[in-house]
C-alpha cells in the first residue's frame, strides 16, 4: 500500500526499466499530483483574500516532486510531448504503467476497462485513487460539476424565456424521455432495447447523437452501462472514494473579463516553465518568476475581479453573445 510521496518513488522507480516506464503523460499528468500534495482547484481563500493554485508553497512542492521523479528516468522518453492517442495507446501496450485521463475513458465502450486486458490479459487497470504525500487523506478537485458557459443573446423576456424553454428540455434528467432522446437518438434507428429494457446503442448512434446542442445545458451525470455492469460497478467505487475528499473552486460560476481574455495566454509561461523544469532545461527559479509575471500580466487583476463577485458587488456585466 502506498502511504506517502516516497512510497510513490520507490514503487515508480520498481517499475519502471526494461524499457517499460512508470509514468507517460501529455505535460507530465500534473493533475494527480496536485491532488497528492493537496494543491487548492484553481483558487482558495486564505484569510479572506483569492490565492491562486499556483501561488502556493503545495504547488511547488508538487512540481519538484514530479521533477524526482523524472530525473529517477520514471518518465517514457518524451512523453510530455505526447498526443491524447499517443499516450492512450503506451498505456494499452503496457509501455507504461500510469497515466492521466477522465474517469468516462475508463468505463465507455471501448475504454480502459476492454482495451487493457485485450491487448494483454495479465494487465488489469483501476482508477487511481490518490494518498497524500505526507501520509493520510487526500484532496481532490470536484472538476466535473461545470462544463462549460452557455450564453444568452440579450432580447425581451418572450425570448429568454424561450431560450430557457429549450435548456430546460436539454436538461432534463437520466430516465426521461427527453434524456433519452437526447443521449440515445431514435428507438430502432439508433438503439434497441435489450431484454432488461436497457437502450443499446446501434452502430448508427455513433453518428446521430453526436450533435452539439445537446452541450448547451444537461441534468445531473450518471453512472450506467447496460454492456459493462462491472465497469460501472468500479467507478462508482471509485467515485465513492474521490467524492468525499473534494474540494471546490470558490470562483465558480463567477466571471471574470481579463480571465475571459487574457487566462489562457498569461498562463502559458507558467506551464511552459514547469514543463522545461521538469524534464531538466529551466530551475525552480525559473517557475517562480514565472508565476511572478503571472500576477503582474494579469493574474492580481483577475484575482481583484473575481474578489469583488464573491463580495456580492458585479465584477462586470454578464457576458452576452
Amino acid at each position: 500500500t502506498i502511504k506517502n510521496a516516497d512510497d510513490y518513488l520507490s514503487l515508480a522507480k520498481q517499475l519502471t526499466g526494461a524499457n517499460r516506464w512508470a509514468l507517460g503523460s501529455t505535460k507530465f499528468g500534473l493533475i494527480p499530483f496536485e491532488h497528492i500534495f493537496h494543491v487548492p482547484y484553481n483558487w482558495t481563500m486564505k484569510s479572506g483574500k483569492l490565492v491562486k493554485d499556483i501561488e502556493t508553497p503545495e504547488y511547488l512542492e508538487m512540481v519538484s516532486f514530479v521533477q524526482k521523479l523524472y530525473a529517477a528516468g520514471c518518465f517514457a522518453p518524451g512523453s510530455e510531448g505526447w498526443t491524447k492517442s499517443q499516450m492512450s495507446n503506451a498505456f494499452i501496450s503496457g509501455q507504461v504503467a500510469q497515466i492521466y485521463d477522465g474517469l468516462p475513458a475508463f468505463g465507455k465502450p471501448g475504454g480502459y476497462q476492454q482495451t487493457v486486458p485485450a491487448a494483454n490479459p495479465a494487465n488489469k487497470v483501476a482508477p487511481f485513487i490518490p494518498f497524500s504525500a505526507t501520509g493520510g487523506k487526500a484532496t481532490v478537485w470536484l472538476d466535473n460539476i461545470d462544463f462549460a458557459w452557455t450564453m444568452v443573446k440579450k432580447g425581451s423576456t418572450d425570448h429568454i424565456r424561450q431560450v430557457l424553454q429549450v435548456a430546460n428540455f436539454l436538461a432534463a434528467p437520466f430516465g426521461s424521455e427527453e434524456y433519452l432522446l437526447m443521449n440515445y437518438g431514435a428507438e430502432g434507428t439508433d438503439y434497441a432495447r435489450d431484454a432488461k429494457g436497457n437502450p443499446i446503442p446501434t452502430p448508427a448512434a455513433a453518428l446521430n447523437t453526436a450533435v452539439p446542442w445537446k452541450y448547451l445545458a444537461a441534468g445531473p451525470n450518471t453512472l450506467y452501462s447496460p454492456q459493462f455492469p462491472d465497469a460501472v460497478k468500479v467507478l462508482h467505487d471509485a467515485y465513492s472514494k474521490l467524492v468525499p475528499l473534494g474540494v471546490a473552486d470558490p470562483t465558480l460560476g463567477l466571471f471574470s473579463p481579463t480571465n475571459a481574455k487574457q487566462g489562457l495566454t498569461i498562463a502559458k509561461p507558467v506551464s511552459d516553465a514547469v514543463t522545461n523544469y521538469i524534464a531538466g532545461r529551466g530551475s525552480l527559479n525559473d517557475v517562480k518568476s514565472a508565476i511572478s509575471t503571472w500576477k503582474s500580466a494579469g493574474g492580481d487583476a483577475i484575482r481583484a475581479e473575481f474578489q469583488k463577485a464573491l463580495s456580492g458587488a458585479t465584477a462586470s456585466p454578464s457576458p452576452s453573445a
